[in-house]
């Protein structure tokens, strides 16, 4: 059975809130694939929890990672910078993410009610 220690939970909630922040990122470059000049943007925030979890804090930090313009070379034809099938690849590749993270702490919250229904017979 799986017991989550005190920590991870907090963490995968800030995991989540990143997740859903990249998401709407995301969801905005797709909005705007045929916008002139529109250059796509994304959250990175991998290298931002790894940060976290190195500091060894006692929980995550309250500031987020910033929205970042990502480098393209090939603009479409109206300058145009956003390739439909990477911002989908992404979307679904952030979309699992979450639903991982979202399921850790889903059976996690479980272990622990388990346990105390259990502790209580």
């Amino acid at each position: 059975m799986f017991f989550p220690s005190e920590k991870m939970i907090p963490w995968l909630e800030k995991a989540m809130d990143l997740s859903y922040r990249r998401h709407t990122v995301l969801s905005g470059n797709i909005s705007n694939a045929d916008t002139p000049g529109y250059i796509p943007q994304d959250v990175y925030f991998t290298d931002f929890l790894k940060s976290e979890l190195d500091n060894n804090s006692s929980g995550p930090n309250p500031g987020l990672p910033h929205t970042e313009f990502r480098e393209i070379s090939e603009p479409t034809l109206n300058g145009n910078k956003v390739d439909m099938e990477q911002e989908i690849m992404r979307m679904n590749s952030n979309r699992l993410f979450y639903f991982l993270a979202n399921e850790t702490v889903t059976r996690s919250l479980s272990a622990i009610r388990y346990a105390i229904d259990e502790g209580g017979r």
